[in-house]
């Protein structure tokens, strides 16, 4: 479902560039959902991403937190299938940090776009994005590699 809205959120005039590379990302959407383990997550992504930059000119804060949100969550289950086997039950403690690092992520991105709305200029937007981002990302990823550095 969030592949889909991922993609939808993006959609061009379908007679187009957009609309070709929109295309391939619905074909991508179809294919993460029958191999979420699979590269359909990151061709969705960089498709979805590629249309975003291509066919979106002016999102609104809504629609890009929206994009946002529906991108990490292609992400987040894309990378539990890919370490999870298929039938494993996950235990409480597994999705309360998915929980958490997911909320950490998407609270600083629509932090970013609120701050990138109000400055009203475009291309100081797209750099707090991007920073924002990679904030976003650090947040997420530095305590797990903190704590595999420091067990050895």
């Amino acid at each position: 479902m969030a592949g889909l809205v991922f993609v939808l959120l993006t959609w061009p005039d379908p007679v187009s560039v957009g609309g070709l590379i929109a295309l391939g990302a619905l074909a991508a959407a179809v294919w993460t959902v029958l191999s979420p383990s699979g590269l359909g997550p990151l061709v969705l992504l960089g498709l979805g991403a590629l249309v975003w930059l291509i066919a979106v000119p002016d999102p609104g804060p809504a629609r890009a937190v929206a994009f946002g949100v529906a991108g990490y969550t292609v992400h987040a289950v894309a990378a539990l299938a890919a370490v999870i086997p298929a039938g494993v039950r996950l235990d409480a403690a597994t999705w309360r940090a998915a929980a958490v690092r997911g909320a950490v992520a998407v609270s600083v991105s629509v932090l970013a776009v609120a701050i990138a709305d109000r400055s009203g200029g475009a291309a100081a937007s797209s750099l707090l994005i991007g920073a924002a981002l990679v904030l976003a990302a650090s947040v997420v990823t530095l305590p797990r590699l903190v704590a595999r550095w420091g067990g050895r």
